[in-house]
Order: structure tokens, then C-alpha cells, then sequence
């Protein structure tokens, strides 16, 4: 039996002959029979796809992984040989989760881009309107005008901030395990 770098680490183990010291059945799945039904499927020549299986990895921790196996030759007179592919379905959601936060970002970005856009037309507006209030104090028909417009874009503007308080912010405690959905696996 051989293990590549790749299930020694994901595993949490020194080397691959430490882990080949372990216990398949005890020390790597966290139901016995999981590891019974995928070892008796492959010796029926029955292969295994993407079956999910809960392991344990040397320091205890829990993880989800999607298991592929099957018998590659079994002549008579010559050893047997199993292939088998494992995948950290745990490693997958962390990736997925690392996506989804570039995303959330991207649209952020894009958010306050617009917002800003947004802000400082008002703001041009109310500048505008201001010059051209010092330029036409004497005349109380044209202030009037010029003063309901900075009236007006000031209320978007308390109206555009108050939106954005309203606006649903994620929890600041939230971790990558916490807010990325758990696929329905066995654990």
C-alpha cells in the first residue's frame, strides 16, 4: 500500500510511512463501516464514485471527503491492484467560500463607486447653487429657486445615507465554517 504527499498532508501526518502505520478502518474513518462497505466494493470489483465519507485527520479534526476507488487488475498469480482518489470536500467549501468573498468585494467596490457617483452630483449640485446664490443676492425670486434645489439635493442625500444605514451588514463574527453552506454529507 502507498499514500502520495498530497493524503499524507491532507491528513495532518510527518510521513507516509507514519500514516501507513494507522488503522484504516479506526484511526482514518470515523465510521468503521464506511471504510468496510468502499474495501468490500472494490474487492467485488464494484467501483465506488464520489462516495462522501467522514475521516479523521492525526490531530482529531473531522473532515468530509469524496472518495473514489476501484480494482485496477487482479490476475491470478499476481498481486491485486486498488486505486483510490480522495478529495477534501472541507478544502473545496473553504475555496468556494475565499470565491464568494472576492465577489462580495467586487460588488462592494462597485457599491461605493456608484455611491460616490451619486454623492458627489448632489454635491455639485449644491455647490453649484450656492455660487450662484452670492452671485444673485440682490434677486429673492432666483435665491428662492436656488435654495429649494440645495434643499432638494440635501434631502436625497439624507434619504441616500439613510438607506444605507438600513442595509443588512453580515455579522462580524462570522467565520469562513460558519457562513458557508455545509453540503449534505454523512460526518
Amino acid at each position: 500500500m502507498t499514500a502520495n504527499p498530497a493524503l499524507v498532508s491532507m491528513l495532518g501526518y510527518d510521513s507516509e510511512t507514519e500514516l501507513l502505520k494507522r488503522n484504516l478502518a479506526q484511526d482514518v474513518y470515523v465510521h468503521a463501516e464506511d471504510c468496510e462497505r468502499m474495501l468490500s466494493g472494490i474487492c467485488e470489483d464494484v467501483a465506488s464514485h464520489g462516495v462522501a465519507a467522514a475521516w479523521r485527520r492525526k490531530d482529531g479534526r473531522k473532515i468530509v471527503v469524496r472518495q473514489t476507488a476501484r480494482r485496477l487488475s487482479s490476475e491470478p498469480g499476481v498481486a491485486t491492484v486498488y486505486a483510490a482518489f480522495v478529495q477534501d470536500l472541507d478544502g473545496q467549501r473553504l475555496l468556494v467560500w475565499q470565491f464568494l468573498q472576492g465577489q462580495e468585494m467586487e460588488a462592494i467596490g462597485r457599491m461605493a463607486g456608484g455611491l460616490a457617483h451619486d454623492v458627489n452630483n448632489l454635491l455639485m449640485i449644491i455647490g453649484g447653487c450656492a455660487e450662484l446664490l452670492e452671485l444673485h443676492q440682490g434677486q429673492p425670486e432666483k435665491m428662492g429657486c436656488y435654495l429649494k434645489q440645495i434643499h432638494d439635493a440635501t434631502a436625497i442625500a439624507a434619504s441616500l445615507v439613510q438607506k444605507l444605514m438600513e442595509t443588512p451588514h453580515p455579522a462580524e463574527s462570522a467565520t469562513p465554517a460558519s457562513r458557508v453552506p455545509k453540503a449534505n454529507l454523512p460526518v
